[in-house]
């Protein structure tokens, strides 16, 4: 039963390899924008994977 409920739980959750975009038109650029986790409100680095829930709430994964 326990393994069921992990199921469905990971149903919900995704993940995915956040990745620096280069401005185009130089730092202060307005599509220099950086995501932030919405549990500890750091920026998230190059290649480091992002877990976002059904609800579109992104965390350190």
């Amino acid at each position: 039963m326990e393994e069921k409920h992990n199921e469905d739980i990971l149903r919900y959750n995704k993940t995915r390899i956040h990745h620096v975009v280069v401005p185009k038109y130089g730092v202060n650029s307005s599509a220099n924008k950086s995501e932030i986790c919405g549990i500890c409100l750091a920026e998230y680095e190059n290649e480091e994977t992002i877990g976002t829930l059904w609800c579109d709430y992104k965390y350190h994964a």
